[in-house]
């Protein structure tokens, strides 16, 4: 459901002019362009890949994004634009990290089909990647939350250390320590 642009006051306002808003910190806004943009933007996502709840956090990442940096963002004349350019940014990003997450085990078993190529063996190879994805997913599910979020920023988004510290306001030492603990809590909970 998208507001009606004169349920804030801003439909006279150019997308330029309410960019110059939300850059100024105008939560009323933010709000209103998440509003609405929000189902074209899920639309769009959909159309790059199927799986909702990866477009939907891509969605809220890239609002959080714009409001945590809307002070150094750049002029924008087409907000809805620049929200679906940046969504496929996002979305290739994430799903390029997906392929580098599932890669290394796709080897592993053409290696495995390549010594025995029966379907029965394939099925086992492909059997024992999901039980292992879903093994790792349910162990990362366990880590309390900072330790969850420290293996997002590092492992799923690839930020830098020095980044992971910024965006969680803590000083590199803590990423250190807490990725070192959720490290050894994931070993002991796969072993």
């Amino acid at each position: 459901m998208t507001s009606e642009p004169y349920q804030y006051g801003f439909h006279n306002l150019d997308d330029s002019q309410l960019w110059s808003a939300l850059k100024d910190g105008s939560l009323e806004v933010f709000e209103y362009l998440y509003q609405q943009h929000i189902q074209s933007l899920f639309d769009y996502g959909m159309h790059i890949h199927a799986d909702a709840d990866l477009v939907k956090d891509a969605i809220q990442e890239l609002f959080i994004h714009i409001w945590q940096h809307r002070s150094s963002l750049g002029d924008v004349r087409n907000i809805r634009n620049y929200l679906i350019v940046s969504l496929r940014r996002s979305l290739i990003s994430q799903l390029e990290t997906l392929k580098k997450w599932h890669l290394p085990m796709l080897d592993n078993m053409q290696f495995l089909a390549g010594i025995d190529t029966s379907p029965e063996s394939r099925m086992i190879a492909q059997e024992v990647y999901v039980q292992q994805e879903q093994s790792l997913m349910t162990a990362i599910e366990k880590l309390p939350p900072r330790q969850k979020e420290i293996v997002y920023l590092l492992f799923y988004k690839n930020f830098p250390q020095k980044e992971v510290a910024r965006i969680m306001s803590i000083n590199l030492a803590s990423v250190y320590t807490l990725t070192s603990k959720a490290i050894k809590s994931l070993r002991k909970h796969l072993e």
